[in-house]
This record gives structure tokens, sequence and C-alpha cells, in this order.
């Protein structure tokens, strides 16, 4: 159908039903919903908004009083303050060439695999291009190593995923590891001793949005692949005690300084497009149940919380 129909290049067509297949065949055999239901769940308003039961649901909040509003006043102009790096979306593309065909007719071009332009203006610059194309080295070399050279007194740095590029059905597990291993290895390199915050992207999974819940645990389906190398990648930044929400749902809470925590969720468990969420959206990983917690523990402790995602 996807080629017949010509929504994609025949090469885009089987690699989409050779890499989602599996997963998209298993949900749909288990799951409870119609295909009304399934239509909403997943594509959104085009196929109408259809309620579902199994979409409602609750969360315990801690039974103690909230604190009353008040107003948080201006801080004072010589007030302590942090000087923060936040990077995100960087999209590394490895393959990515100079010279080749950056206007093809596939969701990602500018490599040789889409063939030589056909004119020079369709031809991939030296430091990327604007049109269906992704990050080449070059690029990121020389953003980072600039960042650290005009700002050698950042505090912190925030890191909000999203690392491979974008040829989706193209990917593989091993492939995605590796593009994470190595910006991991060159974020380490060229910001040393500077903490890092990382959060986990929806690009980082093979494939793209796919996060089952820790209750799916066939080897061939599980998301310890991904959640075990990110532990053990993390763990250059992040404190010990992180370790097993990072491998439970790759979210974690950690306090920066007396007074200032930040906090990392996972919002692929949010997202329409994850299928494993039609067995069940009932808080996956029990991340929301934590992070109530966290934020009741944080009010406690009167500390000032960053969220990021």
């Amino acid at each position: 159908y996807c080629s017949n129909l010509q929504i994609q290049s025949s090469r885009v067509c089987e690699g989409v039903s050779q890499l989602f297949g599996g997963e998209v065949i298993y949900v749909l055999k288990r799951t409870n919903l119609g295909a009304d239901e399934i239509c909403s769940f997943i594509i959104g308003d085009a196929c109408g908004d259809i309620y579902n039961p199994y979409h409602e649901w609750e969360i315990d909040l801690p039974p103690i009083i909230k604190p009353t509003p008040h107003e948080i006043p201006i801080p004072k102009e010589n007030a302590p303050s942090f000087k923060v790096l936040h990077s995100s979306d960087t999209h590394y593309d490895p393959y990515y060439a100079e010279g080749s065909n950056a206007d093809c007719n596939e969701p990602l071009c500018c490599r040789w695999t889409n063939g030589r332009p056909k004119h020079v203006n369709a031809a991939a610059g030296k430091w990327g291009d604007y049109r269906k194309c992704d990050m080449p080295k070059i690029t990121l070399d020389h953003m980072y190593k600039h960042i650290a050279e005009v700002h050698p007194d950042i505090d912190f740095i925030l890191w909000t995923g999203d690392l491979p590029a974008h040829d989706i059905w193209n990917q593989t597990k091993e492939e995605n590891l590796k593009v994470l291993r190595e910006t991991v290895k060159q974020m380490a390199e060229v910001f040393p001793g500077i903490p890092i915050f990382p959060a986990l992207g929806n690009h980082e999974s093979a494939p793209v949005n796919s996060f089952p819940p820790p209750y799916v645990k066939q080897v061939d389906s599980s998301i310890s692949w991904l959640y075990d190398a990110l532990a053990e990648e993390w763990q250059k930044w992040l404190p010990p005690s992180v370790s097993h929400t990072v491998k439970r749902g790759a979210f974690y809470s950690v306090l920066v300084r007396p007074g200032f925590r930040i906090i990392s969720l996972n919002m692929n468990y949010c997202n329409n497009k994850n299928w494993w969420l039609l067995l069940n959206s009932t808080d996956p990983a029990t991340e929301l149940q934590w992070f109530i917690y966290e934020l009741q523990s944080a009010e406690f402790s009167n500390e000032k919380v960053h969220v990021i995602g």
C-alpha cells in the first residue's frame, strides 16, 4: 500500500514496514481498542475525538495541605546566578555528504545514497543544508568548540535529546547506540568538569517513538537495551543513586546545589506515536506518581525545581 499509493519511495516503504511491522502487529493483536479508538489516539483530530475510558486514570496526591501561593520577589541586581547551556535536537547524521543531493524524494536527504544533485543549487553544503537534511559532524564540532571557547564559565548543561538522524526507516539499535556514545564522548571531552543533565528524546529508540513500558519484557521488544546504555553513559554526570530510575524509565531527580533540584522526565510515555500505549496508557513506569513524590519531597526541603524533558 505504501509503495502503490506512492506515500514514500519503495525503499522507505520497505524499511518502515520491516522496522515497525513486528511491533505494530504485536500491539494490535493484544489491544482491546477498536479501529476508531486507535485512529483517534495515534492520529488525533483527523479521526474524530473518540472518548476512550482506557486513557482516563487517576493518581494519588499526598494528603498534605499546599502552602499559600505568594508572589516571588524579583532577584536583586547582584543576586547569584547560573550560566546554563541548553543543547537539544542535534540530530547528528554520520552519513551526511557535502555535494550530495539535498533535494531528494525521501524524508532525509544529503547522503550519497540520494544520488548526485540534478543541478548545482541542489547540492548539500559544507556546513549543512536548510532542506531535508540533518547535522554534519563538522558543524557539531565547531559549534561546541565555539561555545566552550566563548563561554568557559558555564555552570551546567541541559541536554534534551534527539541525537540520531531522521532516517527512521533505516535505523538499528546498534547505530542509534553508536550515535549516543559518540555524542556523550564529545560532550565529555569538550566540556570537561561541567555537570550535564540529559533528558531522553523520542528519536533515541529504534524504531522511533517506540518506548514499551517496563512490563514488556520480551527480549526483542524490551526497551532495556536503551535504558541500560543510558544509565551507563549518563553516569559520567549523574550520581549512582539515580541509576535505578534511569534503568526503569529513563527519568531521574538530582540535587544540583543545596536548594536547587533538576528533575528529568521521559516524555515518551506521553507520546501518542508510542504504539505501546495502546496496550495500557495508565502511568507507564509509574513515572507520574514518582514525579509527584519528588515534588512533594522538594517542597518539604524548600527546594526550587527545574523540570526538563
